[in-house]
């Protein structure tokens, strides 16, 4: 189908997709990178495309592409956490908990929202507000606490 519509920017994501599916990345960014240039601003490009970048550890680049995302489809938790998560490691805290408080207003049910947030709140040195979301998961019977860190928030108190 490329061959005979080159310019055709669908065929190219879905053959990224493809690619990533089957964990040739570096195939799958060039596919999702030509279909940006032919002009195709389908968010799956800038989704599928972050999750690589971070795989690779290129995490400016997946920030950007989260944000883009974002930009197309402001109402996803799934990926404000991961923009949270991202700006996180770029060490953009403010940046991470915004992004982490747009997911938990969007999905307040998922628990894990509030973990990561506590986790954002623990590396900026915040420990009551850290404090406060594991409390809050210990109540809410969230499960995924690893044990390291929550002897690591208990010894701040």
């Amino acid at each position: 189908a490329i061959q005979l519509s080159p310019e055709t920017s669908e065929y190219l994501i879905n053959r990224g997709i493809a690619y990533f599916n089957s964990e040739q990345f570096k195939k799958s960014l060039r596919d999702f990178d030509a279909a940006e240039m032919r002009g195709a601003s389908d968010r799956q490009i800038y989704s599928y495309r972050s999750q690589i970048h971070f795989k690779l550890a290129h995490f400016n680049k997946a920030q950007s592409d989260l944000e883009r995302y974002l930009d197309l489809n402001p109402y996803d938790p799934f990926m404000w956490s991961n923009l949270g998560m991202v700006t996180r490691i770029n060490k953009q805290f403010v940046a991470s908990l915004n992004a982490f408080n747009r997911a938990i207003t969007l999905n307040q049910d998922n628990l894990e929202y509030y973990y990561k947030r506590s986790k954002t709140y623990y590396q900026m040195g915040d420990m009551p507000m850290a404090r406060k979301d594991l409390h809050f998961l210990k109540a809410s019977g969230f499960k995924e606490i690893h044990p390291d860190y929550e002897k690591l928030i208990s010894k701040q108190e």
